[in-house]
C-alpha cells in the first residue's frame, strides 16, 4: 500500500518536521514544498495500520497542525521522463543536481 502525507507545519519548524520524515522507516520519499501543505511524505510497503500509526507519530512532532493522507489507488511511473511542453520529442529534462541556465 501506498499514500502521500501532507503536512501543514508552522513555519519556524519545516526542518525539524522534514528531518523527522527521513527517520520514518516506511516513508522513502519527503519533499518541503510551497502551496496549502509545507511538506509532503511518500509513504510505501505499509498496511493501513502502519499508515494510520506514522501519521500519529506526525501529527505528534511539535508544529505540525494538520495532516491529510491521500490512499494511491492506482499509479504509473514516467520513464521517458521526457520535459512536458518542451516541443522536442526525445529530449529529456534536467538533471535535479544540475542548475539548468535561465534564458
Amino acid at each position: 500500500m501506498r499514500a502521500y502525507i501532507l503536512l501543514d507545519v508552522a513555519p519556524q519548524v519545516t526542518v525539524d518536521v522534514y528531518d523527522a520524515l527521513k527517520s520514518e522507516p516506511y516513508v522513502t520519499e519527503a519533499a518541503v514544498i510551497h502551496g496549502p501543505y509545507d511538506c509532503i511524505a511518500l509513504v510505501e510497503h505499509a498496511t493501513l495500520d502502519d499508515i494510520n500509526e506514522i501519521v500519529l507519530r506526525l501529527r505528534a512532532i511539535e508544529g505540525v497542525r494538520d495532516t491529510t493522507t491521500c490512499l494511491v489507488m492506482q499509479s504509473f511511473e514516467r520513464t521517458d521522463r521526457l520535459m512536458p511542453f518542451s516541443g522536442v520529442k526525445g529530449r529529456t529534462a534536467p538533471s535535479r543536481s544540475k542548475r539548468v541556465p535561465a534564458r
